[in-house]
């Protein structure tokens, strides 16, 4: 068993091309998170706009995928990932037929079989299905980059020639159905529309559940009030922070506007209290610290980790000057993560 969990070692030493699939890989990952992704595009979108270049990305979604998986196909990439011995004839005969039914009661349905699959629950299963999935980005054109998480990739082309941008977003989309083809059960790759989601109003939303919690006839204490707010207000602030932490002052304000209404509901404070006083009262700090805190934390933590994907955006001499003759640009994540390090003296520190 724990050879499996060094399955991706072996790919690395498999060439350069692999090397850099591995790292653009995401799920289920030790030290990964869907953070990566966004990261990855936004570095892309920043360096397009500094170099005054067009950037398309689409967004491919395969629909019930752990469903429709080649079991024949994993075994086949771990024979390519130089697995031999025991532990192919294991996953084999883990994934041999298997049938379900459904009981309702003391009643049973006839049992089905299962085609084509991987077992979801299952300890292996998650590790199973990115093996199937590794090859994917394999198949993507030099000119095209692109990132997975699971079943969810995302291309993106770069360029000042938008004709020849679509002509390799289209040469992208052909080689990824022919490898649907061959490795799913049908065509099953969905192209998503990018939908925007405003925190501002969902959060909203659940300022009532706080109201309603916080009666003073019945209600909830502070200390669970703010645990209420934590888990379903402040997780979706601080989801993404490493994107939209870059939006202007005037945009960001309106998501302070939510943390002080739920802070002044936990802690039952009047209108007229001011804001740092309600910060010290409730123990929590401003949403611009605490975006700079958390964004520190994830670049340390991406420093970390020997194939991320945010190292190769590291800004050359060449291309921090022209982010210094065009300073309108915001600069990456990184650059904004390592002035926030500097800021706090914490800019030598060695990973």
């Amino acid at each position: 068993m724990g050879n499996l969990s060094q399955i991706y070692d072996y790919g690395e030493y498999l060439g350069v091309q692999k090397a850099k699939a591995t790292a653009r890989r995401s799920g289920f990952r030790k030290s990964r998170s869907t953070l990566d992704n966004l990261v990855f595009l936004e570095s892309q979108i920043r360096d397009a706009f500094v170099r005054r270049n067009h950037l398309v990305s689409l967004f491919f979604d395969i629909e019930k995928a752990y469903d429709r998986t080649w079991r024949y196909g994993i075994l086949r990439n771990m024979h390519d990932f130089g697995l031999r011995g025991n532990l192919p004839i294991f996953i084999f005969n883990f994934l041999a037929v298997r049938y379900f039914h459904v009981r309702i009661g003391h009643s049973s349905s006839h049992k089905f079989i299962q085609d084509q699959c991987v077992l979801q629950g299952s300890f292996l299963s998650v590790s199973l299905f990115n093996i199937h999935m590794s090859s994917i980005l394999g198949h993507l054109p030099p000119s095209v980059r692109g990132v997975l998480y699971v079943d969810d990739l995302q291309v993106s082309c770069q360029g000042s020639d938008m004709r020849l941008i679509e002509r390799q977003l289209q040469t992208t989309v052909n080689r990824l159905v022919k490898w649907c083809d061959e490795n799913v059960d049908t065509r099953y790759l969905l192209p998503r529309a990018a939908v925007s989601i405003f925190a501002e109003n969902k959060c909203e939303r659940f300022l009532n559940i706080l109201k309603v919690l916080s009666n003073t006839l019945w209600g909830a204490d502070r200390v669970s009030l703010l645990r209420v707010y934590q888990a379903l207000i402040l997780s979706r602030l601080d989801y993404g922070y490493v994107v939209y932490g870059s939006a202007r002052a005037s945009v960001l304000k309106r998501l302070d506007t939510v943390h002080h209404s739920a802070l002044r509901i936990c802690s039952g404070a009047f209108r007229t209290l001011p804001v740092t006083s309600l910060y010290v009262v409730c123990h929590q700090p401003p949403l611009e610290l605490r975006r700079r805190q958390l964004s520190a934390n994830y670049f340390i933590r991406a420093l970390s980790v020997p194939s991320h994907p945010l190292k190769p955006f590291a800004l050359a001499i060449g291309l921090n000057r022209l982010y210094e003759a065009r300073s309108f640009n915001i600069k990456p994540f990184s650059e904004r993560a390592k002035a926030v390090l500097n800021d706090a003296h914490l800019n030598n520190i060695h990973i």
